[in-house]
Formats: C-alpha cells, sequence, structure tokens
C-alpha cells in the first residue's frame, strides 16, 4: 500500500525527520516509516477501520514524531573517527620531531630550538582542534564555499604581504580596536587551518580519479607555494599544512601512494625554491 501520498502521513514523516541531523539518512527514514505504517494501516482496516480512521491509528501507534525523531538522532547521529585525530597526531609529530632534529643539530642556522619546538606544539594542538571541529561539526555543509575559502585564503597571503609591507609587518595579522592591539600573529599560523576547513570541502567531492590529478597537485601545493612566497615564518606552517592535508587526503578516498608521491614533489619544491633564493634562505634563518 502506497501512502507516501498521504497529506497526514508527510507531515507526521516530516515531523519526525526535522529532528534528523543526519540528511543523508533521511531518504531512508522515510521509507522504513512509510513501510512501517504501510502495515500498521493495512491491520487497522483488518480490523474493520476505514482508510482514514487505519492511517489516524496507525499515525497515533507510532508514537510522538518529535520523540521518535530524536531517538532515531542518536541512532544515526555519525560518530567521529577517532583514528583519523590520532592520525593527524601522529603526522604532526613526525614533522615537528623532524624540524626539532634540523634545528638541534644546526641544519637550520640561526633558528631558536626553543622557538620552534613552541610554535610547533602550539600549531599540533591547532591542528587537532580543526580537525575536531571539522567532525563536529558536519564539515559537508561546507563543500558549497569550500572553493570560495579556499580562494580567500590565497589572496589573503598576498593582500597580507603587500599591506605588511606598507605598515612595516610582513605578512602579519593585526586585530584592533582603538588604538589597543587585540590580537596580532604571523599570518602562516593562521593560513594552514583555513586551507584545512576548504580542502575538508574540496576532497568532499569525487576527486581521486585518474583524470583530476593536474588539478590536484594544483589544489594541494599552491598553498605551499604561497606560504614559502609571503610569508616570513614558513617552517611550521608547512609541516601543519601538509600533516593535515595528507589527513583529509586520506579520510576522502586518497591512496597513501598519493600521499607519498605528493610529499615527494613538496620536498622538491622546497628545495628548488630555496636553492634558488638566497633571500628565502635568510628568510629560514629568522624564523
Amino acid at each position: 500500500m502506497d501512502l507516501m501520498q498521504n497529506e497526514r502521513i508527510k507531515v507526521y514523516m516530516d515531523l519526525v525527520c526535522s529532528q534528523i541531523k543526519f540528511k543523508e539518512i533521511h531518504k531512508n527514514i522515510r521509507e522504513e516509516l512509510a513501510d512501517h505504517l504501510s502495515n500498521l494501516v493495512e491491520e487497522n482496516m483488518e480490523k474493520g477501520l476505514s482508510l482514514e480512521e487505519a492511517i489516524n491509528m496507525g499515525i497515533k501507534q507510532m508514537g510522538d514524531p518529535y520523540v521518535l525523531g530524536q531517538d532515531l538522532n542518536k541512532i544515526h547521529k555519525p560518530k567521529p573517527e577517532w583514528s583519523i585525530l590520532a592520525l593527524t597526531f601522529i603526522f604532526t609529530l613526525i614533522g615537528i620531531l623532524a624540524i626539532y632534529i634540523l634545528s638541534s643539530n644546526e641544519l637550520i642556522p640561526g633558528m631558536s630550538t626553543y622557538g620552534i619546538m613552541k610554535s610547533s606544539i602550539t600549531m599540533l594542538f591547532l591542528g587537532v582542534g580543526t580537525v575536531l571541529i571539522l567532525y563536529f561539526f558536519d564539515y559537508r555543509k561546507i563543500k558549497p564555499i569550500s572553493k570560495s575559502i579556499y580562494i580567500i585564503t590565497s589572496l589573503l597571503l598576498v593582500v597580507g604581504k603587500i599591506i605588511g609591507n606598507i605598515y612595516g609587518g610582513f605578512g602579519i595579522f593585526k586585530v584592533v580596536r582603538g588604538r589597543v592591539m587585540i590580537f596580532s600573529t604571523d599570518l602562516g599560523y593562521i593560513v594552514p587551518f583555513l586551507y584545512a576547513i576548504a580542502l575538508s570541502g574540496i576532497f568532499a567531492e569525487n576527486r581521486w580519479k585518474k583524470d583530476k590529478v593536474i588539478s590536484n597537485l594544483i589544489i594541494l601545493f599552491l598553498p605551499m607555494i604561497l606560504i614559502i612566497t609571503f610569508q616570513r615564518s614558513i617552517i611550521p606552517p608547512i609541516v601543519m599544512y601538509f600533516a593535515m592535508a595528507s589527513v583529509l587526503i586520506l579520510v576522502s578516498g586518497g591512496s597513501i601512494k598519493y600521499i607519498l608521491g605528493s610529499m615527494g614533489i613538496g620536498v622538491g619544491v622546497v628545495i628548488f625554491l630555496v636553492v634558488n633564493s638566497p633571500y628565502r634562505i635568510e628568510r629560514l634563518k629568522n624564523f
């Protein structure tokens, strides 16, 4: 018995689904409710009730739609994959360890080991916090505006340098109220998280096909090139960016080979840019 077109049943289903935040499951919920209601209506009609009376009785037997919807919401609520958070933590720790080894062996002259560890650990917690937010806040909602976030973040790096050169700070982000500075930080410590939010939406699409390899590489490496070009503090932001990007690649269906290949190309780009620009070597020293 097809009851999906009945107005009372449609209203009942709408009320149930209004309590379920996981919208992708709404269609299945409606089908299950329709099947269950159909059985109840048939049973009620066999008892001698008219179709309208049987429908009213069936809805009553199903119970309060708000209570039912809240119960179904608990059942179908997406659960965070804590293994992904652990993976983010591990990727970032590996990056921090690599930076520490380079600094402690004076392979990066002029860089304070204490300063490196302080900045890197701060970014570690910020990175894990970002991934947590992306899980508890349904990142699929970001998908429609993810490309805009990506473009705006890239422009922010360029504009940050221009404004910084004019006002005496290289890529510095400041929040000022009146004459009091509330917040000041290098943009390099902000953009990795903005890029992570953007990539979570971009990679929510089915992008891991052979015909999209070139565009994926551009999307992945443009942020790194912009950070190197327009920021003064480049090592911790790049480490954090690659850590979060690697996790997002895995979550969205990319393979380990893709991640390793991307990192290999990334290292090559960094070496090329540094070797061909003594100025960037000085920026590394002035971390």
